[in-house]
């Protein structure tokens, strides 16, 4: 289908930061979704479309789509989708300095990427999380939670995508910077002990 290919087109761009390639291809496809009653294929790209928004400052815009993909999710029972609409709107929480905002759906997000098992899911939010423990001071737990994200994504052979690898080495030298080397070390070594914990065990069994 047209409509699915430019939706995955769309991903590619805005992981890549090609922000204005994504909003045209996204932009493209929700009407085609909308004729097509194709709820799936429409709740990813209102959400890609609400994180370009996000990325691009527009946080009101963002926060209308990305309620819209969460509220078809629930609809129609898309469990993957209304963890990946509630990421997204923790990111926007984040943007806007809400960090209790942020971690609540955070930590929603992750309770429901804990039970489907999904490690990439997990990891976002880990890395998330560590975002907000940043703003509010709590930086020893920050490392511990950005080591646990990289050892999962090490056991799946993710990478951070490059739209969001500036704001992430700024957490990280953030992070680093004000804990020292050798604490920032020894709390990030225990977060990877975590994720390669969370890794073998079954990362829904661990949560759980």
């Amino acid at each position: 289908m047209i409509a699915r290919a430019l939706t995955q087109l769309g991903e590619v761009a805005r992981l890549e930061g090609n922000l204005t390639e994504a909003r045209s291809l996204f932009e493209r496809t929700i009407p085609m979704w909308r004729e097509n009653r194709h709820g799936t294929g429409l709740v990813d790209s209102l959400r890609g479309l609400g994180d370009v928004a996000r990325l691009e400052g527009g946080f009101a815009a963002a926060q209308l789509l990305l309620e819209e993909s969460l509220s078809v999710c629930r609809e129609i029972g898309a469990r993957p989708g209304i963890a990946a609409a509630l990421q997204s709107l923790a990111d926007l929480a984040g943007a806007r300095r809400d960090v209790e905002g942020a971690k609540g759906h955070y930590r929603e997000a992750l309770t429901l990427w804990g039970e489907m098992e999904h490690p990439d899911g997990i990891a976002r939010c880990t890395q998330g999380l560590a975002k907000a423990e940043v703003v509010e001071g709590r930086l020893d737990l920050a490392a511990v939670l950005l080591g646990e994200s990289e050892a999962l994504r090490d056991q799946i052979g993710a990478i951070v995508p490059p739209v969001e690898r500036p704001h992430y080495d700024r957490v990280m030298a953030t992070t680093r910077d004000t804990l020292g080397e050798t604490v920032f070390l020894e709390k990030w070594n225990e977060g990877q002990k975590l994720g390669r914990r969370a890794a073998a065990l079954g990362v829904g069994r661990l949560l759980g």
